[in-house]
């Protein structure tokens, strides 16, 4: 069967304008909360709600990499509050969100061991 929803190519867009949620999602797809989930279970093998939940930590990881904290990345993605968004990161990434300082200092140990592993092998250099 050929639904008007397998004309649709950018659900990832789509899942972000309905703010990841099933019922807004049917709206904007003129279908209803039923027939979407039919479609997914057939196209997408899961439920929209655990696609859409997927595709938003998917979200979540880009603006964490990028350095954004924990709260701006709440906000991005329309969570409520903060909790609410590490609880479903934790639930679905088995670990809790790195926070922007965690990565911050992460990057620096990196800079400074490279930084310290050249400044040997100058003065290595200089001596022989």
């Amino acid at each position: 069967m050929f639904s008007r929803l397998h004309r649709i190519k950018d659900w990832p867009h789509l899942a972000r304008d309905a703010m990841y949620e099933v019922r807004n999602l049917a709206l904007l797809v003129n279908s209803s909360p039923r027939q979407l989930q039919r479609y997914f279970a057939e196209h997408f093998h899961e439920k929209p709600k655990r696609w859409m939940d997927r595709q938003r930590m998917a979200a979540a990881q880009r603006l964490l990499q990028n350095g954004d904290a924990i709260k701006e990345v709440a906000t991005e993605l329309k969570f409520k509050h903060s909790q609410n968004f590490t609880r479903t990161y934790k639930r679905l990434n088995n670990g809790s969100p790195p926070s922007r300082r965690r990565c911050i200092c992460e990057t620096l140990s990196i800079v400074v061991t490279l930084s310290f592993h050249c400044m040997l092998d100058f003065v290595c250099a200089a001596v022989v």
